[in-house]
């Protein structure tokens, strides 16, 4: 698998010219509703060297995989955007599957909203739990 490398920089050693290279950042798109939540897993995975874009609503999520998706590397899905876990949550979700190869992630403490993500094109279950970022980074290492 290739990895993307971007240029840091240049020194010089001896009259030799020599550029330095580091990884890319991944990018993780977060979408879910609790403030609490987002704060804390963008946190952790920020000091994984992770870069995180959040959305707390569906027209925010819209938005943000409009002007990202090709960058990013794992979506977090959350099911209950709308109060009662609406059509609309699903509809982003197989939306965004069209578009996106990579890992969607349904985050869901219940269930059967979690089965209702993985039919609408979720690749993994993960829970509202502060080792989601642990999870993230499981599944970006493989």
């Amino acid at each position: 698998m290739f990895e993307k490398y971007f240029l840091n920089g240049s020194f010089t050693l001896k009259n030799k010219q020599f550029l330095t290279r580091r990884k890319a950042m991944k990018k993780v798109l977060i979408i879910e509703d609790s403030k609490v939540l987002q704060a804390s897993w963008k946190y952790d995975l920020e000091d994984m060297g992770m870069e995180v874009i959040q959305a707390f609503t569906l027209e925010e999520a819209r938005a943000k995989t409009a002007e990202e998706l090709h960058d990013i590397s794992l979506i977090v899905m959350d099911a209950c955007l709308t109060p009662d876990m609406g059509a609309e949550t699903l509809e982003l979700t197989a939306e965004i599957r069209k578009e996106f190869a990579g890992p969607i992630m349904a985050n869901s403490s219940r269930e059967e909203n979690q089965k209702l993500l993985l039919e609408a094109g979720c690749d993994c279950i993960g829970d509202k739990s502060m080792d989601l970022p642990y999870e993230i980074q499981k599944i970006l290492a493989s």
